[in-house]
């Protein structure tokens, strides 16, 4: 037998891919909670967009237009003579950011003037949280009666 051996015995190798698995998990765990924190800001940002909308769609027409939000859905309409017509279509937050949305409204009726007079006195607010668990992450997107849309700060 030589005594000049070189190379690594099988308990060295296993012990550095042991010791690579656990740092891959870390580093996993950390890049799926980045993921939610980005799917949940994306749809902060698309409810937040969708609220601008709605106002605007109602000072250019000189018409109501609502704004309706579910548990998983955003979509604006219009008052046209009595009938609501689809100004933009439903936004799916469960299946494009993987969230879900609980609200103190269900509508937010934007007037010709672009106010929202119906809303209670505190506002609407609309809350973000991830669909899957695990995760206590939540954005919030606050409506006042003015139509100031807040993304931060909001209570």
């Amino acid at each position: 037998m030589r005594k000049n051996q070189r190379g690594f015995t099988l308990v060295e190798i296993l012990i550095v891919v042991c010791l690579v698995g656990i740092i891959a998990s870390f580093s996993v765990a950390r890049g799926a909670r980045a993921r939610v924190r980005t799917q949940n800001a994306m749809a902060q940002r698309h409810i937040a967009s969708y609220v601008t909308t709605a106002r605007t769609a109602a000072m250019q027409r000189g018409a109501m237009v609502t704004l309706r939000i579910n548990a998983d859905s955003v979509w604006i309409t219009a008052d046209s003579l009595g009938t609501e017509l689809p100004l933009r279509p439903a936004l799916f937050l469960s299946r494009y950011y993987t969230v879900s949305t609980s609200t103190t409204v269900a509508a937010v009726p934007f007037s010709p003037r672009g106010y929202a007079p119906s809303l209670p006195q505190t506002g609407a607010r609309f809350v973000v949280v991830p669909a899957v668990s695990g995760y206590a992450i939540s954005d919030t997107v606050c409506v006042g009666r003015t139509g100031k849309v807040r993304t931060r700060g909001c209570a």
